[in-house]
């Protein structure tokens, strides 16, 4: 990880770092590090994207003006991020790496909160069944625990947790929404990779929460527990991801943590 870039903005709101942080798998997460002007503790926002991470230039100028540090962060395979674009299904241990480079940080008091709309939500609603990625059961629930905890409050617009689902709604492929995205994203390899895995299977096990998650071989990781933190979850009536929002939101309010249980 290192500086490349600083700069300010006209109103001197923020000072303006990218740097690259380091995955558990050596991959460089391209990261804009806006922080406010003034000050030397600060909560953090993050936020990631495929889209480039400049684009959530105007979320953070708005985030700063309230006194946090914003994380925007280019996806795992996406513009200045290494690595293979994963389909959100590296997210969650991506959260967790960023989460522990945050941490240390002589800036951070190390609480932190997630935000994104539509695409950028998705990728933070895989920080709820995280603990399927970092795996070995309840060492690895205790571990991927403690490090998530340190999330305090979510801000997710068009989104939801239930990825399976989203990709085929009631067991039909969703092929304007998930193929005519990919290609829109020039990432028509991916389609193939979904349209593979039809049948519920391991490489869904980052994407989906409790309703499809399997106790018989993962008996020490439900994915629903990880969830400590309230979010506010914001759909719309005409939403493609309306229905699995709402599922998600009414799930982590009944099997989550204490922090998050009836704080959706």
């Amino acid at each position: 990880q290192g500086g490349i870039i600083v700069s300010e903005d006209d109103e001197g709101l923020y000072s303006k770092e990218e740097v690259c942080i380091m995955t558990r798998d050596n991959i460089c997460l391209s990261t804009e590090v806006y922080k406010p002007a003034s000050g030397s503790s600060f909560s953090t926002v993050y936020a990631k994207t495929p889209y480039g991470k400049g684009s959530l230039s105007s979320t953070a100028s708005t985030y700063n003006k309230q006194g946090y540090v914003f994380l925007a962060q280019d996806c795992r395979g996406r513009h200045a991020s290494n690595g293979s674009y994963s389909f959100w299904r590296t997210s969650g241990n991506d959260t967790i790496d960023t989460i522990e480079w945050m941490m240390a940080q002589s800036w951070s008091d190390g609480l932190l909160g997630v935000t994104g709309v539509s695409a950028d939500a998705l990728a933070q609603y895989a920080d709820i069944p995280g603990v399927s990625q970092g795996g070995g059961g309840t060492n690895g629930f205790n571990k991927y625990n403690e490090i998530l905890n340190h999330i305090k409050f979510g801000y997710l617009i068009w989104g939801d947790g239930l990825g399976k689902q989203t990709a085929y709604q009631d067991g039909a492929y969703r092929t304007g929404l998930i193929s005519g995205w990919l290609d829109l994203i020039l990432e028509p390899g991916t389609v193939h990779t979904v349209l593979e895995n039809e049948e519920f299977n391991p490489w869904w096990y980052p994407l989906v929460g409790a309703y499809d998650w399997d106790p018989t071989n993962h008996p020490n990781e439900a994915q629903w527990d990880i969830a400590n933190f309230s979010i506010l979850h914001s759909s719309g009536w005409y939403d493609i991801f309306s229905t699995n929002q709402i599922k998600t939101c009414l799930h982590v309010n009944k099997t989550a943590q204490g922090g998050a249980k009836g704080n959706q």
